[in-house]
């Protein structure tokens, strides 16, 4: 419940905004791709400031971020088996030569996941939720 209410507390007094889907790429940026992604784009800095607001809000309950740059995305697939450098290097020219039609949506909720990782995939559970206002 602690974690629940802190990122609905993060979410109070944000307004709503727009954000895109568009242009596919890979993480990492060099060598064998493990996650598959189309990039965020439109409102960016509205969810920055979002994410911004939900860190600090877990912060006052314990819970540390980490320090990796934010890189908002979507995760289309992560690559759980050994690629050959060719077979990698196919893979990322495949991915970042895909046509990704841009897909405007509006944000108007935050929410708080739980994922079980299993050998069949992840499963998510939305455990709560927060209008933006």
């Amino acid at each position: 419940p602690v974690l629940g209410e802190a990122v609905v507390r993060a979410a109070d007094g944000i307004a709503p905004f727009e954000l895109s889907l568009g242009g596919a790429g890979v993480f990492p940026p060099r060598g064998a791709p493990r996650v598959l992604w189309v990039g965020v784009g439109g409102a960016v800095d509205a969810l920055s400031g979002l994410r911004d607001r939900v860190e600090d809000s877990l912060a006052e309950v314990g819970v540390l971020s980490d320090d990796r740059a934010f890189s908002p995305h979507v995760t289309l697939a992560r690559v759980n088996t050994r690629l050959s450098r060719d077979e990698s290097q196919a893979l990322r020219d495949a991915v970042i030569g895909l046509d990704v039609r841009r897909v405007a949506f509006a944000v108007e909720e935050v929410g708080l996941y739980h994922s079980d990782l299993l050998p069949t995939g992840a499963v998510y559970t939305r455990l709560v939720v927060g209008p933006l206002s």
